[in-house]
């Protein structure tokens, strides 16, 4: 059986305003176990990147944080949770379809539909990682959005079946523990790359993006150590892009 670490320490909410900001404020108050999780029935702003707003529907969807340690990697390669902690959801949702992939750098796609998002914070010192808090958003049970979302889906929409939010929660912090463990094992650096661009959105297909006001079409050819995208364009030119640098027109 495998170490626990993710969920060892589990904080359960009936409300807050964000997990994220939530964990943070205890991490400032005090050291707290490595896989410490904290989970609210409804989030009033759950964060998104940058200015925007997680939207969930009361007790409909897993809306939650993690915190984790992985103070064995290098500030260089910080990207590594990200591939890590997005594989453990596509795990998770590999169960219940073939049409799971992670559209760069960590949104979680079924189809072309968006079922999941994670905002990952990292804390440095010097040139090592020291903390990574990431907040997930995952959509079971919720079957109607508002319109302003372009395109949303549950996991209940998917199936048409409903699910045990307490069970669900329990099967997806076991794939990502087990992502985790890997992340921290001696091979699995090489296999979380390997994965992640088996798993990534359109990977080697002619995909339409925006750069500001230019629109181009580059081949996708997967992300680099440093979390960029690398695309080809027609000519055979390689490029990498960071991530808001660039964004798919869907």
């Amino acid at each position: 059986m495998s170490q626990k670490v993710i969920g060892q320490n589990l904080i359960s909410l009936v409300s807050v305003s964000s997990t994220n900001d939530y964990l943070r404020d205890l991490m400032d108050e005090r050291t707290l176990p490595d896989g410490t999780v904290v989970i609210a029935a409804v989030q009033h702003r759950g964060k998104g990147y940058g200015q925007n707003v997680w939207i969930s529907e009361k007790g409909q969807n897993l809306t939650f944080s993690l915190l984790i340690y992985p103070d064995f990697l290098s500030a260089d390669n910080q990207f590594l949770v990200s591939k890590a902690l997005s594989l453990g959801i596509t795990d998770y949702l590999d169960n219940f379809t073939d049409m799971v992939s992670i559209k760069w750098p960590n949104d979680i796609f079924a189809g072309d539909r968006k079922i999941c998002g994670v905002l990952i914070e990292n804390d440095l010192v010097g040139s090592q990682m020291k903390a990574s808090l990431a907040g997930i958003g995952l959509n079971i049970n919720q079957r109607n959005f508002p319109k302003r979302l372009p395109n949303p889906v549950s996991l209940t929409q998917l199936t048409g079946e409903k699910y045990s939010l307490k069970t669900e929660f329990n099967k997806l912090l076991e794939s990502l523990n087990e992502r985790y463990l890997m992340l921290k094992s001696n091979y699995g650096a090489g296999k979380i790359n390997n994965d992640y661009h088996e798993k990534l959105f359109r990977v080697k297909q002619m995909c339409r993006f925006r750069r500001g006001d230019e629109e181009f079409i580059c081949r996708i050819i997967g992300v680099n150590d440093y979390g960029q995208l690398i695309l080809e364009d027609k000519h055979g030119t390689t490029k990498a892009f960071n991530f808001k640098e660039v964004e798919f027109v869907l």
